[in-house]
């Protein structure tokens, strides 16, 4: 059993009580008012007859370095109790260390990239959104868009969000495009009245085609913050940072594809907690096969917030009746435990990620669910992605990392079950915040994110990506970080981007696009292209040298390389090679057969003589297939020094892990310090790759925990072995010979 899951299958037996047993149901709080739409010509004939709304321009637009501050975030209140939740001050993020070592393979560079995405005026924030259709991408920023080809070249100038919507534009605006029906969606919110507005395409072309324009009657009582759209087969559904009660609206989708009058109704969140600050959202269902089932809320639960005794997600189901809106309902709370995560930054304040050379501290989007929890329907189960931010470094300034999920649910519907969850760190220490995330045809995850550095790498605001394939050790994001754009300037405000936008190319079903904000000299957004599938039938690479490491080597050492079929064509009989310092390779073949995406070890029958004492070798390593169609991910380095190495002497930072027996491929751990602990001490044991071999839980008995773990089965090489507590956990690495 995957340890995460098994992690999660404690937590669940531990808090049993702590799930509902039996739902309840509750009725919309309002419901039976009816929208009726203008139509806006298409904006082709705009263009033509001079209504059409440009954006700032030229000198204008230059003078606005950074704009001025829109839609100043609504904090209610703060519900947040200081030394309160798990992990506690001090400690890490539990799932952060272990993802981290795992087993990265390299992404490639973006397919299509525009750096100057929202040519118009500049805001703080953007609140960068794109819709992605067969033909077209439209990116939306906080009070314009604009159209582009696939490609990312643009097809119409930048335009006011007043060219389809009258009155004040005022922002947060959310992109989306409707597959099953071949529409774009337009939105944004309204303070006159208190709502949001929502525009659907009349056909597939956002140029030519003319516009059903649904504003001033979806009326939500007070003004509605950080609104966040999804579709779903039955409405259009719509979550809001509000103060009144009632957080959750739907608009009837049938009539408005139609431009016919449409309904709208609303409910409470029953048993919703939060830190002051409302953002829950609806599952967004991508693709044309929509699941029939209730759409589903989710929110996170953090345990430092006041009403919260344990970290867990918390979902909603919705049934909609629109010929009886009275008999629409909303089911109680779901609580599904998770492993606990710390998603408190500064007691709950806007400014909290430091910027390298000064500059006020950027938000992190703290106690948020980031734009899109998004789902796919497969055939046998719906699954579902979603991330946050969450505080992974122990001590010391605000480091960030994401938090994020896979849901899986049976497609007929019933309960949905973590299938996988992790915590993702950025490299050199940098804060990894902003997430956005998709779920391809294929199963492969993509998540699009924003980094800073003020640690080890002193960085400014990056846009990058990262994924993982449908088959990876679960909760592991294995594409390596890969940069897609590097700001220029630091941000002046403390506000940034406030959402990112992660969406997939409806025509393959595996592109993944992205609207973020950096900093190019100015506030800009960013479009970025990519995919995690197989882009070539024929590629084949190493991914690491398993062995020799640094350590007491001889003049016989083995060579273990791990190598990977990229490609989309099993692959048998090809030559892998590695030299030392640059010299002759040593060639043999590969006679087994490596299916698309999997991984194999290889163990070269030539050994190599590292036996020079303190003496660093560099080790190439590689595969040579004849027609390869990516030769630049073909081989990877490492250098290995040989040095005298007692286990025993590495540190553990803080615990005491003493290892014995070691020669005879088995060991025993003791940890002897005194930690601070509840009842139970854990054990792991991961490969290299990360993933784990061996765990179990160990009693106290007389201040020590000791174990006796076999690993007369594992192969020589380097392993890592954790010991800790929920909370607090220690790695130290042991070399099995």
């Amino acid at each position: 059993m995957n340890f995460k899951n098994y992690l999660s299958l404690l937590l669940l037996v531990c808090f049993v009580g702590f799930v509902n047993a039996q739902e309840e149901s509750f009725p919309p709080v309002d419901h039976g008012f009816f929208a009726t739409p203008t139509i806006v010509p298409s904006f082709a004939e705009q263009m033509r007859n001079g209504t059409f709304i440009e954006g700032l321009s030229g000198r204008e637009e230059r003078e606005q370095i950074d704009g001025p501050e829109v839609n100043p975030k609504h904090k209610h209140v703060n519900n947040v109790i200081p030394g309160k939740g798990l992990p506690a001050e001090g400690q890490e993020d539990p799932l952060a260390r272990a993802a981290a070592q795992s087993l990265k393979y390299p992404g490639r560079d973006a397919i299509f990239q525009n750096l100057n995405a929202n040519n118009g005026p500049s805001f703080t924030p953007t609140d960068p959104t794109v819709a992605v259709g067969p033909n077209h991408v439209i990116a939306g920023w906080n009070v314009g868009f604009r159209i582009f080809n696939k490609d990312l070249t643009p097809i119409t100038n930048s335009a006011s969000l007043n060219t389809i919507f009258s009155g004040a534009v005022i922002g947060d605006p959310i992109f989306l495009y409707d597959h099953e029906t071949d529409r774009f969606i337009i939105t944004e919110f309204s303070n006159n009245p208190n709502g949001f507005k929502v525009a659907v395409s009349q056909g597939p072309d956002p140029v030519n085609d003319g516009w059903f324009v649904y504003q001033g009657q979806f009326n939500t009582g007070a003004f509605p913050d950080y609104t966040k759209f999804s579709i779903w087969h039955d409405g259009y559904y719509v979550t809001a940072n509000i103060g009144s009660s009632n957080r959750l609206f739907v608009v009837e989708r049938e009539k408005m594809l139609l431009g016919e009058p449409a309904q709208f109704q609303s409910f409470q969140l029953p048993g919703i907690v939060t830190s002051g600050f409302y953002s829950p959202q609806v599952f967004n269902a991508l693709g044309t096969d929509l699941p029939e089932t209730p759409a589903t809320v989710v929110y996170q639960q953090d345990d430092s917030w006041g009403g919260v005794a344990n970290d867990h997600l918390k979902l909603w189901s919705v049934t909609l009746d629109w010929d009886t809106p009275a008999n629409s309902s909303i089911s109680s709370a779901v609580q599904i435990p998770v492993t606990p995560f710390s998603g408190v930054f500064n007691g709950g304040s806007f400014a909290n990620l430091p910027q390298p050379g000064g500059g006020p501290a950027i938000d992190a989007m703290q106690a948020t669910v980031m734009n899109q929890a998004q789902l796919r329907k497969f055939p046998t189960y719906n699954s579902a992605v979603l991330n946050f931010a969450v505080k992974v470094n122990a001590s010391g300034a605000n480091q960030a990392g994401i938090r994020w999920y896979e849901l899986r649910q049976d497609v007929g519907g019933g309960p949905w079950t973590i299938h996988q969850e992790g915590t993702y760190t950025s490299t050199g220490e940098k804060s990894a915040f902003n997430g956005s995330m998709a779920i391809d045809i294929e199963g492969n995850i993509g998540m699009s994110y924003s980094t800073i550095g003020t640690r080890d790498v002193q960085e400014r605001v990056a846009i990058n990506y990262t994924g993982r394939f449908e088959d990876d050790p679960l909760g592991e994001m294995t594409i390596a970080e890969n940069q897609m754009a590097l700001s220029t300037a630091n941000n002046p405000n403390t506000r940034y981007a406030d959402y990112s936008h992660t969406t997939i190319d409806p025509t393959d079903g595996l592109t993944f696009y992205n609207n973020n904000e950096f900093f190019n000299n100015n506030r800009r957004n960013v479009l970025n292209a990519f995919k995690i599938a197989p882009n070539f039938n024929d590629d084949l690479g190493a991914v690491q040298i398993v062995t020799p490491v640094s350590g007491p080597l001889t003049d016989d050492e083995e060579v273990i390389i791990t190598i990977r079929n990229f490609g989309s064509e099993p692959k048998s009989n090809f030559d892998v090679y590695y030299n030392i310092d640059g010299g002759t390779n040593v060639v043999e073949t590969f006679t087994g057969t490596l299916d698309p995406l999997e991984n194999a070890d290889y163990t070269f029958t030539t050994t190599a003589d590292l036996s020079i004492v303190d003496e660093t070798y560099t080790i190439t390593a590689g595969t040579d297939l004849t027609g390869d169609e990516d030769p630049g991910n073909d081989e990877v380095s490492v250098d290995v020094t040989n040095e005298p190495l007692d286990i025993n002497d590495i540190p553990l930072e803080g615990a005491d892990l003493v290892v014995v027996n070691q020669g005879n491929n088995q060991f025993e751990a003791i940890l002897s310090t005194n930690i601070d602990i509840a009842d139970k001490v854990f054990i792991n044991v991961y490969n290299i790759s990360g993933q784990i071999i061996a765990y179990n839980l160990l009693d106290n008995v007389d201040g020590k925990y000791t174990y006796n773990l076999d690993m007369s089965y594992a192969s020589s090489g380097v392993y890592l072995v954790r010991v800790g507590t929920n909370n607090q956990g220690f790695v130290k690495r042991i070399i099995v010979r």
